[in-house]
């Protein structure tokens, strides 16, 4: 019986070794050069979105929160993006408010008209595997997925100065 023992831990110990190590990757934030993470995530109308959805073009994420008036400021800018490249990148606003109501009445108050997401979790979500703490946060992705730039903060200007240095 001790010898059986002993060998179901040898079998099982590695496994369980190799599951932890990828568990602890997996909760790292994503970096610079590192392929785009993904989750189900919703738009107003319940309808499930997944960021994957719209690889193959330039993907620009904004983590925003109602309350936060940096997020609130940068919308302007975040729109006129969402209509100048239209043809090469997609702009993807993920709330990361886990009040519905919070949510959907700031993104009426602030007539949002590109795509407004959220996955229910807060910063616990999607938010921590772009490891977006401070919002807003901004993330662009290439067309094959992978992680050009990450920044946090909003100043006049910086989303329009990024998209002219990655976007072509």
């Amino acid at each position: 019986m001790k010898n059986l023992v002993l060998l179901f831990i040898s079998l099982i110990s590695p496994l369980w070794i190799l599951a932890q190590t990828q568990s602890d990757e997996n909760n790292q934030p994503i970096k610079k050069g590192e392929y785009m993470r993904d989750a189900d995530l919703m738009d107003l109308n319940g309808v499930k979105h997944r960021i994957a959805d719209y690889e193959g073009r330039y993907i620009l994420l904004k983590f925003w929160q109602a309350e936060c008036q940096y997020s609130t400021k940068a919308m302007a800018e975040f729109e006129e993006l969402a209509k100048t490249y239209e043809e090469k990148l997609t702009v993807i606003a993920i709330n990361v408010d886990k009040s519905q109501r919070l949510w959907n009445n700031a993104s009426e108050m602030h007539k949002i008209s590109w795509l407004n997401l959220n996955d229910g979790k807060g910063k616990a979500g999607i938010a921590a595997q772009y490891g977006a703490r401070d919002i807003p946060y901004f993330v662009l992705i290439s067309p094959q997925g992978i992680v050009l730039d990450i920044w946090d903060g909003y100043g006049k200007g910086s989303l329009k100065r990024v998209a002219e240095a990655h976007v072509h």
